[in-house]
Formats: structure tokens, C-alpha cells, sequence
């Protein structure tokens, strides 16, 4: 008895790893209902339409920010110099599911607006998502390029990825008609 009851935990182990394999790797999922867009679906869109025609979306919040110096002069009504000194820090959050449009397409790049002027560069990673591209500086610190100005990455920011929005739709044709028969003598003889 002990015999099958270790058989039996063996098996259910092995069809539980078996599963858990198999459920990761058919359908990568997003958020929301949404599919991680990757560098296959990208293919397929490019070879039937105009990858600038697909809307996108962000995995997650990207939260960015810069900090500039507000060093300067100025004139009082009175006619004194004031001397300003100071810092001026600039904040911008993407929320995730943020829908955004490709800019432009490169190999393996994509660049998504989502604001005019301004767009963030994803890139195919080694898992064939595109990923966010950050470049990190001497300290490790997560950098990104918006617009004209480089921004600091939030931690977590660095890990955004593409989605979309994708459903499927199944087309079957067919061609139904009813035969009238033939009769002797009839037309077509």
C-alpha cells in the first residue's frame, strides 16, 4: 500500500510541474486582458498591416524625474539684484495601461509617444518583449531618454514592458445550396 501511495504523490508532483510549465510558456498575459507584446506579434502585424496603426500600453507605472538648477538674476522693482539659487525638479508618471502610438519602428526598437513631442525607446529583450530601454550610470542609477531631457527612473520603472490590446476572432466560410436534381431530356444534355 505504501507502494502506491508514493506512486501516487510522484505522479501528481510530476503533473503539477508539468502544468505550471506549460501555462507559462503558451500566452505571456498582461494586465487588464491585455498580451505582452512581443517581437513574433510584431512580425505578424508588420507582414498584414502598419505596426503604427496598433495601440499600446505600459505594463506598469513609470515615474521619471529630473532635476535642473534655477541659477539666475533679476532686477527688483526697486531696482536691487536678486541673486536666485535654487533647484527646479521636474516630475512625469505614466500610469500603467497607458495607451501610446509608435513613432517610429527600427529592427529591433520601437518608439511610443504617449504625448506629443515626447517618446520613450522599448526594445526586444532576450525573452522577445520589448522591454523598456534604460541605461544605468556609474552608480547603477536607471536613466531614460524622454523627449530631449534625460530623466532618473523610479525603482521599478525599469521593468516596463509592451502590451496590447488583442482579441480572437474566428472567420470559418462556407457555401451551402440546395440541388434541384436533373430530369431526363432536361437543359445542358
Amino acid at each position: 500500500m505504501k507502494k502506491y501511495l508514493v506512486l501516487f504523490i510522484v505522479a501528481l508532483i510530476c503533473f503539477s510541474c508539468d502544468t505550471t510549465s506549460k501555462s507559462k510558456s503558451t500566452n505571456q498575459k498582461a494586465s487588464n486582458g491585455k498580451t505582452m507584446f512581443t517581437h513574433d506579434l510584431r512580425r505578424q502585424i508588420e507582414e498584414f498591416g502598419d505596426i503604427k496603426k496598433v495601440q499600446f500600453f505600459t505594463t506598469r507605472r513609470i515615474k521619471m524625474r529630473r532635476i535642473t538648477s534655477t541659477d539666475g538674476v533679476e532686477i527688483a522693482t526697486d531696482g536691487t539684484i536678486v541673486v536666485k539659487e535654487g533647484d527646479y525638479e521636474e516630475s512625469i508618471t505614466l500610469e500603467k495601461d497607458l495607451p501610446g502610438v509608435c513613432v517610429s519602428a527600427l529592427e529591433d526598437r520601437l518608439h511610443i509617444s504617449f504625448s506629443d513631442g515626447s517618446y520613450l525607446i522599448f526594445r526586444k529583450d532576450f525573452m522577445g518583449t520589448y522591454s523598456l530601454l534604460v541605461e544605468r550610470d556609474m552608480r547603477g542609477v536607471a536613466r531614460v531618454q524622454y523627449g530631449t531631457e534625460s530623466y532618473q527612473l523610479q525603482p521599478g520603472s525599469d521593468e516596463a514592458k509592451l502590451a496590447i490590446a488583442k482579441t480572437f476572432k474566428k472567420e470559418d466560410e462556407g457555401d451551402e445550396r440546395v440541388e434541384s436534381g436533373r430530369k431526363i431530356g432536361g437543359s445542358g444534355e
